[in-house]
């Protein structure tokens, strides 16, 4: 009978040890997999620098390389450059220069 009981005492103790062996194995696996999300995340962020600071440097680079503004030019004016506004075909007209929107013109 001592025998018996033994024997059943240890299949539970080895039961509870394949057990927390498992949740080990388990908490290691998911630990593994936040390491593996973290390491593609500051990837990606280094990436995203990387391109931003190549724009930025190619901004500059064209930005310097670019020739002065041509100073004939009137300065910008946004009613001036929307397409179909009065402001557009009187200063084409006053240049002697026909509007950019030929159709329009007879509109306005």
């Amino acid at each position: 009978m001592r025998l018996a009981r033994q024997r059943g005492t240890t299949l539970i103790v080895g039961l509870l040890l394949l057990t927390v062996v498992m949740l080990l194995g388990l908490a290691g696996a998911d630990g593994a997999n936040i390491e593996r999300q973290l390491a593609r995340n500051e990837q990606f962020r280094e990436n995203a620098a990387s391109a931003a600071s190549a724009g930025i440097e190619y901004a500059i680079s064209r930005i310097v390389s670019s020739p002065p503004p041509d100073s004939s030019v009137a300065p910008y004016s946004a009613a001036a450059s929307l397409p179909g506004s009065t402001a557009v075909a009187k200063q084409s007209a006053g240049r002697g220069k026909s509007p950019p929107f030929p159709m329009l013109s007879s509109v306005l």
